[in-house]
């Protein structure tokens, strides 16, 4: 994080002086602490829900590791 607001200006050029950029810190810092907050949220105020984005994700991988198995190479 320190990185990143260090070189802002650097990144960003010219774009460096509109509101999006300056916010781009607090964004990062926001997303950090708000995953597992929700995370956390859900293990224990929902816990179906919790449950349900699990299984997609899992299931999701499971799809994922078929398709590579069963995949021919190129050429």
């Amino acid at each position: 994080m320190g990185l990143l607001v260090t070189n802002l200006d650097t990144a960003a050029g010219t774009a460096a002086d509109s509101l999006f950029f300056k916010a781009i810190p607090w964004i990062v810092g926001l997303v950090l602490i708000g995953g597992p907050g929700l995370g956390w949220y859900l293990r224990l105020r929902r816990p179906e829900r919790c449950d349900i984005v699990g299984r997609i994700v899992l299931e999701d991988s499971a799809e994922r590791a078929e398709t590579l198995v069963g995949a021919r190479p190129a050429g």
